[in-house]
């Protein structure tokens, strides 16, 4: 079993170890959320996938990086939980479609994260992301 509380704020594993992964993040406390990425293979699919699979701000789009970025961490602080996490399964398929694409996505969900660090204010949030994949430089969690 792996502790949650030590992972990086981006950390990468086998999408295998989904099962496992989720029921160590809940155990230690974490809200978790699930993004399906198995049809994301360009910028349009990843948002359409963010829009339809978490939280975000009702009324409004991303459309773009930045709005993507606003209206996500909008919608995960309105989830008011103090441990969230988002776990992108098959995060590989827009690593191989477009690396481009993925390395903004990448990058748009760790500013959303540093957001809900920064706003935690007196309270002590944390927050990850977990990029599960079906290929080899996606390794099995530590037992």
């Amino acid at each position: 079993m792996m502790n949650a509380l030590t992972l990086d704020m981006v950390t990468v594993f086998h999408d295998r170890a989904f099962a496992s992964v989720e029921a160590d993040l809940k155990s230690d406390g974490f809200y978790v959320l699930q993004l399906d990425g198995s049809s994301a293979v360009d910028k349009s699919t990843f948002l359409a996938a963010v829009e339809r699979d978490l939280p975000v701000s009702p009324g409004l789009h991303a459309k773009n990086w930045d709005a993507l970025i606003d209206v996500l961490s909008d919608g995960l602080d309105r989830a008011d939980a103090d441990r969230v996490a988002v776990v992108w399964r098959r995060a590989d398929r827009l690593e191989t479609a477009d690396l481009q694409v993925f390395v903004n996505a990448v990058l748009a969900l760790t500013v959303v994260v540093r957001r809900i660090y920064d706003r935690a204010g007196s309270r002590e949030r944390r927050a990850l992301v977990i990029l599960l994949g079906d290929a080899p430089n996606y390794p099995m969690p530590p037992s």
